[in-house]
């Protein structure tokens, strides 16, 4: 039996496929710091679990509804139960939002295609770099894949057996995907089912009556926590973050086209067959079945819909890559010799992902470079001055995740380092004040504090260092009375 039928042949099981995804998306989940975008999840998450108000998000001090509040509940809930808000309870909603991603690819590729298109697509996915990667960071962005891709398969599950239940549940999967991050989970969704919709007039039977009143506790389901909390605040900031970001973007703006460079990079390995397959299809494209085409078309949509946003950041590009994958599957199950390649191709890859984020990622972190070991050695500073519980944080330009590993008693607050009149105005209001910045701004403050003790991140193990040397983290401690 050759490599290729035992991973995707029948005696083959999806399961498997599922049980693999899993244990290389948690394997050493916890080993790495925290990274960028995490450090905020971790500073909300923790402020909520400080002053016990999960309706009210708070940054640094501010008030930040820049999300719905899912996805940190979410993170809670795993703290509540693990006991700990570590790095672990952070990104498990991420990683097991990933394992139902690539889940739902498999049950999308077999109700479309068959049982190995869909083990082959979900297996493109699961040895696939960035979406891997992306599953192990603490965000809501896989949450909002999952969501999505949630909708997708319930729809293609009852696309011909219509009713009340296929009705309610696919109006409740879009609110709450909708709740992860944004609404445009329920806008992918809707665009990767259409053209199916379109197909043979199937959509004079699904879309109902019964959709329509089906909408209503969805759309209740959806407001219930804006309700809940503030309204204005809420919604305003749901209508910022989505229409005001997509048609006049206030960051984030890349250019027009990064989105044809960003898909291959995070398709990759198997963006590599690309070229063929794009040759493949257009000197067939009279042949090539409806389901194929429906594939290519969820694909071009939702790469349509992320380029005509205005605000656009490599990872916008992740709910394309689970129907990316199913059409590079359904391309190489039609030739032998192409699946024999990538099967020895993805268990290669399988190989290469254990030993980077078993092994790799965690010798990486373990050293005193991490930013963990950087937190211990400015307590250690601190305490010989006062007890770590009399310590608050000011940020001037860090990365928020060096804040969340002082882990205060009190909310770190945050203070632009060009302005010293603020900076001093904190510490005269409260001298026991740690100062957390980067090096490139280190001489600026250490000429305004040249009594305090400067502590240090060091470099890195790694050849290359995230933002660069300038970007390493610099603690001031007060010393004194």
């Amino acid at each position: 039996m050759s490599l290729d039928e035992r991973l995707w042949g029948p005696r083959a099981h999806t399961a498997w496929i599922v049980l693999a995804a899993a244990f290389l998306i948690l394997c050493m989940l916890g080993s790495g710091a925290l990274w960028t975008q995490e450090g905020r999840w971790a500073l909300i998450c923790e402020q909520m679990q400080r002053s016990g108000d999960v309706w009210h998000p708070s940054l640094l001090g501010e008030p930040y509804f820049g999300k719905p509040l899912l996805s940190y509940w979410a993170m809670l809930v795993v703290a509540s139960v693990t006991g700990t808000l570590d790095e672990i309870a952070l990104r498990l909603p991420s990683a097991l939002s990933g394992i139902v991603a690539i889940w739902c690819t498999a049950r999308i590729g077999r109700r479309v295609f068959g049982e190995v298109t869909g083990r082959v697509g979900a297996t493109l996915l699961t040895t696939s770099y960035m979406f891997v990667f992306w599953s192990r960071v603490a965000s809501a962005d896989m949450m909002n894949v999952a969501g999505m891709m949630l909708a997708v398969m319930w729809y293609f599950e009852f696309r011909n057996r219509p009713g009340w239940l296929a009705s309610l549940g696919f109006g409740g999967i879009l609110a709450v995907a909708s709740l992860a991050k944004s609404p445009a989970a329920a806008v992918l969704a809707l665009l990767a089912i259409g053209p199916d919709l379109l197909r043979e007039g199937r959509w004079r039977r699904v879309l109902d009556w019964r959709l329509v009143v089906a909408g209503v506790p969805a759309v209740a389901l959806y407001l219930t926590p804006f309700l809940l909390l503030n309204a204005d605040q809420g919604l305003g900031a749901v209508f910022r973050e989505t229409l005001v970001r997509y048609f006049a973007p206030f960051d984030h703006k890349g250019a027009v086209y990064i989105y044809f460079y960003y898909l291959p990079i995070y398709l990759l390995p198997w963006s590599l067959c690309l070229p063929w397959l794009v040759r493949d299809r257009w000197v067939h494209r009279r042949e090539l079945s409806k389901d194929s085409r429906w594939a290519m078309w969820a694909v071009v949509l939702g790469f349509l819909f992320l380029m005509g946003c205005g605000s656009r950041r490599s990872y916008y590009i992740l709910p394309v890559l689970p129907f990316a994958s199913l059409v590079v599957a359904d391309w190489l199950v039609a030739n032998e010799r192409r699946m024999r390649i990538a099967a020895r191709g993805a268990v290669a890859m399988f190989g290469l992902f254990v030993v980077w984020f078993g092994i790799g990622v965690p010798w990486s972190e373990t050293g005193p470079a991490s930013r963990r070991a950087f937190a211990e050695q400015v307590r250690a500073v601190a305490v010989l001055q006062a007890p770590w519980p009399q310590w608050r944080v000011l940020s001037c330009d860090a990365v928020p995740s060096a804040a969340f590993y002082m882990h205060t008693t009190d909310e770190a607050q945050v203070a632009d380092p060009a302005q010293p009149e603020r900076i001093l105005e904190a510490l005269r209001a409260h001298p026991r004040t740690l100062l957390l910045t980067r090096r490139r701004h280190a001489e600026r403050l250490q000429a305004l504090l040249p009594e305090a003790r400067m502590v240090e991140q060091v470099q890195s193990r790694l050849p290359f260092q995230e933002g660069g040397d300038k970007d390493l983290l610099v603690a001031f401690v007060p010393i004194g009375p």
